[in-house]
């Protein structure tokens, strides 16, 4: 389960998985680290610092990267996906700002 910090407030106030009925879960907290909760414990991950210029469409550009990422079973797929949500936020609009593999390898400095 992907969320952001308000979703997960509603969802699980405490980050508790069984209340999210989720295996694994996921807090995007836009600038701030991404929180990602699974049965073996926590960890946070920082994204890269970037000067937004417009939000929409972040978290969408990180669900997909994070879903592709973690479907071919890469281990930095949080990374990835974290990489796509700032680079969508150097553009305005929504589709306009997906980037492309490419460039989010590029920004993580890590093949997928």
């Amino acid at each position: 389960l992907i969320v952001n910090e308000g979703e997960a407030e509603r969802i699980t106030p405490n980050h508790c998985l069984t209340e999210a009925r989720s295996q694994v879960l996921i807090i995007t907290r836009g600038a701030g680290t991404t929180l990602c909760i699974t049965e073996h414990g926590a960890t946070e991950v920082a994204p890269p610092k970037v000067e937004p210029v417009d939000t929409v469409g972040a978290g969408d550009a990180f669900a997909g990267a994070y879903a592709v990422s973690s479907s071919e079973g890469g281990e930095d797929a949080i990374h990835f996906a974290n990489a796509a949500g700032a680079l969508a936020t150097l553009v305005a609009g929504a589709q306009p700002s997906l980037p492309p593999r490419p460039l989010i390898i590029e920004m993580t400095g890590r093949p997928v």
